[in-house]
């Protein structure tokens, strides 16, 4: 049972205990409230079994309890409403104690922690549980962006990548039903933001959603995109200001999920040295990545003049481009560059991108072709993908037509 899973169990157990106690004492013989990994959880289920056979008949005492609004009153309902049924505690309960247990240190780690390890490896392997990616379509698929992994991305200015990481976030939360996203953007209102989004689902300007103008051609599409986001939000969620590494800290204590950092330079302590102050930051995310968490962390990039003398060099980055790149490079699974190569078709807002692999723990350092939108705000692929007229598969536009 991995960390997912495990925090799925506790979620289902107190949700259980929220719907009826009945089996609350049953439970307390199970499982403690520190083999939780959610400690907040954990403290709610402590709460639960202490009331006795029925909630508080004073709810606003309930929502007041600090286990309660350590979780959070919408979530607490949430998890209840989800409850199947309440008799399914006892094996939630079973399930939590076995697997926490499991992990405790063995007397003799120095050889029996390695054969367990070495045991769920080949089970893994032979039962073909994958490591897994979040799913994504052309032209992301197979980045290197999952639970457990840290992903940086780094581009100049206007190459896109907040662009670049909403797109994944999104896409990525459309194709997992299960999976939650926080976004903590210290660059950009979630209005802005947003906005983006829009853009790139609709093809409706900026400057026409900034002004609220939409023309008639427009309407169709603002519902569309209206109601698809609204469906997504219950699972996203959005971290206010001040944007610290306390901030990043808080998420230890939720469920994991996505998270993006945008960008990681400005949670770093003011007050120390930049250096320090970014190496404090990756391990906070390496903490995040421990849990459970996919990260995705943009990352400044160092000025390097062009060849013409002045601005941003966008095509000569490299992994030692990431401002304060020591720890970057050191934490990171994987770091992808956006190289800004120009213009495209003579469209100063259609941008020639090349996606480079700069670092990947897991697998190959590819590169990609891609054209970053900047009207519409969104990643294509340099040569789209086709349909086989015969098979219905895709193919790459320079592969070889069925006639």
């Amino acid at each position: 049972m991995n960390t997912q899973e495990r925090l799925s169990d506790e979620r289902a157990l107190v949700g259980c205990l929220l719907a009826d106690l009945t089996f609350a004492d049953r439970c307390a013989e199970i499982v403690q409230p520190t083999e939780f990994v959610d400690q907040a959880l954990g403290k709610l289920f402590a709460y639960l079994c202490s009331l006795g056979p029925t909630l508080p008949d004073d709810k606003i005492t309930f929502a007041n309890h600090p286990s309660v609004k350590a979780v959070g009153l919408v979530d607490v309902v949430r998890m209840q409403k989800a409850c199947i049924d309440p008799g399914y505690s006892v094996v939630y309960a079973d399930n939590i104690a076995k697997f926490a247990r499991k992990d405790e240190p063995d007397p003799d780690a120095s050889v029996s922690s390695a054969v367990r390890l070495f045991e769920t490896f080949v089970e893994d392997i032979e039962s073909g549980k994958q490591e897994t990616v979040y799913k994504l379509p052309d032209p992301l698929t197979d980045l290197e962006i999952g639970p457990g992994l840290i992903t940086i991305i780094g581009a100049g200015p206007g190459a896109g990548k907040t662009a670049f990481a909403s797109q994944v976030a999104f896409s990525a939360l459309e194709l997992d039903k299960r999976l939650s996203l926080t976004i903590a953007n210290a660059e950009m209102k979630f209005r802005a933001l947003i906005g983006r989004e829009i853009q790139r689902r609709t093809s409706i300007s900026g400057k026409a959603l900034r002004k609220a103008e939409l023309s008639s051609t427009d309407r169709p599409h603002w519902e569309k995109a209206k109601q698809d986001l609204a469906a997504l939000m219950p699972r996203i969620s959005w971290v206010n200001p001040p944007y610290n590494a306390l901030k990043l800290h808080e998420l230890l204590d939720r469920p994991p999920g996505l998270v993006i950092v945008d960008y990681l330079q400005k949670f770093a302590p003011s007050d120390k040295d930049l250096r320090q102050g970014v190496n404090e930051v990756m391990t906070l995310l390496r903490r995040l990545a421990n849990e459970g968490w996919g990260v995705i962390a943009l990352s400044a990039t160092t000025r390097t003049q062009s060849k013409s003398g002045g601005g941003h060099d966008g095509k000569s980055l490299t992994l030692a481009s990431f401002r304060e790149s020591g720890e970057i490079e050191y934490n990171a699974d994987s770091a992808y560059l956006l190289k800004d190569l120009g213009e495209h078709d003579g469209k100063s807002w259609m941008r020639e991108i090349e996606l480079e692999a700069a670092k990947n723990r897991h697998g190959e350092k590819d590169v990609r072709e891609l054209i970053f939108n900047a009207a519409g705000m969104r990643f294509e692929s340099k040569v789209p993908a086709v349909a086989n007229w015969e098979t219905g598969d895709a193919v790459d536009d320079d592969d070889e037509f069925p006639f």
